[in-house]
């Protein structure tokens, strides 16, 4: 004998007690088909709960495997843009002893050279701190 009533998304949620979203979710995905009106037959409903869950298990898969190759993307992509800090600051010392031999070999008055480096030298050590998270 078929049951006729009829259940909205948000009755059969609340009967099911999970959210509006995750039971419309489960009705989508087990083929379920609203009636003219927006409500489902119990019959419908009960199909769509026990179907196989097989595809939604092979869906969840891919989902989880895609959101993985991301992570990997960014964590591979992340190593690549960051070098150890005394690896910077060798490199960047490396740079100021290349710029202060320059200023040495310059063919200009003793004065002038001292006056570059100590302008160099000023503008090292009041340099503002690099935030850790840059």
């Amino acid at each position: 004998m078929p049951v006729k009533e009829r259940f909205s998304i948000s009755h059969l949620a609340d009967l099911a007690g999970v959210s509006h979203g995750t039971m419309r979710r489960h009705l989508v995905s087990g083929g379920a088909e609203p009636e003219p009106g927006g409500r489902y037959a119990l019959g419908s409903v009960l199909k769509a709960l026990i179907a196989d869950p097989g595809d939604q298990r092979a869906e969840r898969t891919k989902l989880i495997q895609a959101q993985r190759e991301k992570i990997e993307v960014q964590t591979d992509r992340a190593k690549r843009e960051l070098i150890p800090a005394d690896e910077f600051y060798r490199a960047y010392e490396g740079i100021f002893i290349a710029l202060r031999q320059s200023i040495i070999s310059f063919n200009m008055p003793d004065a002038d050279k001292s006056e570059l480096l100590g302008i160099l030298r000023k503008d090292v050590l009041e340099a503002p701190e690099i935030p850790a998270s840059a």
